[in-house]
C-alpha cells in the first residue's frame, strides 16, 4: 500500500505541483495562502480560473489581509478570468503556451520580484476547447520549463471530475509532487518521464 505524506503547503523553489481536486473548497484553501503568502513578499502571482472562481479568490485574498487592488495596479498580481489570452487563436496550444509563461517569467525578474507564484484551473482552460488532448504534453513542456529555473512555484488545478481517469495516471506520472484537495506531498506515481513520450502524434 502506497502511503501519502502531506504536508503544509510549503513549495521548494523550481517545483510544478499537480493539484487534483475534488471540492473546490479545499483546494483553495491550500491556495489562497499560497498567494496570500507570495503576495506578503515580493513574488508575483498568476492565477487563472472561470470568473466565479476569480470572484471567490479575490474575495477570499482580501479577507486574509492581501491589498488585492493594489498589487493587482502594481503588477505584482494577475487574476486572469478569461481562457483567450493563454490560447493561440481560441486554440489549446502547449508550444505557445509554455513559451508565453517563458516570456512572463523572464519579464517578472527583470521587473525585481523574487519569485513567480502560478496556478492556473487547467481543466476549465482546456474544456470545450479545440487541442484539448494535447493536456499531457502542455504539462511535460512545462516541467522542462519549471525544472530550469529555480524562480517558479507553479500549480496546475484539475477538477478530477472534469478529466479522465487515464489522464489523472498520466498527471501524476508528470509531476514530483501533488497537492490532493488540500494536502501536497511527495507523488509516489512520478516516474520523470520525457517530453517525447507525450509529444503528439
Amino acid at each position: 500500500m502506497i502511503m501519502w505524506k502531506s504536508r503544509p503547503l510549503r513549495i521548494e523553489d523550481g517545483s510544478h505541483i499537480v493539484g487534483l481536486y475534488t471540492e473546490e473548497d479545499r483546494v483553495l484553501s491550500s491556495l489562497i495562502p499560497f498567494l496570500a503568502e507570495g503576495l506578503a513578499g515580493n513574488d508575483r502571482c498568476f492565477y487563472a480560473a472561470a470568473p466565479n472562481t476569480i470572484a471567490r479568490v479575490s474575495k477570499a485574498l482580501r479577507q486574509a489581509g492581501a491589498a488585492v487592488d493594489e498589487a493587482r495596479e502594481r503588477g505584482q498580481l494577475v487574476l486572469l478570468d478569461k481562457k483567450d489570452p493563454l490560447l493561440n487563436d481560441g486554440r489549446f496550444d502547449p508550444v505557445h503556451l509554455v513559451e508565453l509563461y517563458r516570456a512572463d517569467i523572464a519579464n517578472a525578474l527583470e521587473e525585481g520580484w523574487s519569485h513567480v507564484r502560478a496556478t492556473a484551473e487547467m481543466s476549465w482552460l482546456v474544456e470545450g476547447v479545440p487541442g484539448r488532448e494535447e493536456i499531457l504534453y502542455y504539462e511535460a513542456l512545462s516541467t522542462e520549463l519549471f525544472n530550469d529555473t529555480d524562480s517558479v512555484h507553479a500549480i496546475c488545478q484539475y477538477d478530477t471530475a472534469r478529466m479522465k481517469g487515464a489522464e489523472i495516471i498520466e498527471l501524476l506520472k508528470i509531476h514530483p509532487w501533488a497537492l490532493l484537495d488540500d494536502r501536497v506531498g511527495d507523488n509516489p506515481f512520478w516516474i520523470n518521464p520525457t517530453v517525447e513520450m507525450y509529444h503528439p502524434g
